[in-house]
């Protein structure tokens, strides 16, 4: 339900900015791209630069609606991808090729905005954000509860 959210939510801000320049927010998403590649071992840095990676796509946008929902939902994501990282129903070899495919979505991503796609760019998001659905019902973390409230 959460992720189906999301889906529905993230999908059409980075094909908005793909419609604009930023150079300066792109070269931070960047910025957050690369901590994530040395931090592949290290959940919390992984996780936490992933969350910021989302949280500045949005602000990019400059919706404050949008911000305020996407944080809400980025605060529960976030849980689940501690679990997802860390959980032992995935072996580490493909908890790994997992993380590593995240990044390498969110590097073509930016070079899709970059390059003026829009459309392209809201499909690419789109697909890649039920790829991590897809990835988090096979482990079964999808099916837990977290909480809320820390």
């Amino acid at each position: 339900d959460l992720l189906r959210a999301r889906g529905a939510i993230e999908p059409p801000i980075p094909g908005a900015l793909a419609a604009r320049n930023h150079t300066e927010g792109l070269a931070r998403l960047r910025a957050l791209v690369a901590v994530q590649e040395d931090a592949v071992e290290d959940v919390d840095t992984l996780v936490t630069a992933q969350m910021s990676f989302n949280t500045l796509l949005v602000e990019l946008h400059d919706n404050q609606t949008l911000n305020l929902l996407v944080r809400i939902v980025n605060d529960l994501v976030r849980k689940y991808y501690v679990l997802a990282f860390t959980s032992s129903s995935q072996p580490e070899e493909q908890r790994l090729r997992n993380m590593r495919k995240s990044v390498r979505a969110q590097r073509k991503l930016l070079d899709l905005i970059e390059a003026g796609k829009s459309r392209e760019t809201e499909d690419f998001w789109r697909e890649h954000l039920e790829a991590v659905a897809r990835i988090l019902e096979a482990t079964g973390i999808s099916q837990r509860v977290v909480d809320i409230v820390d």
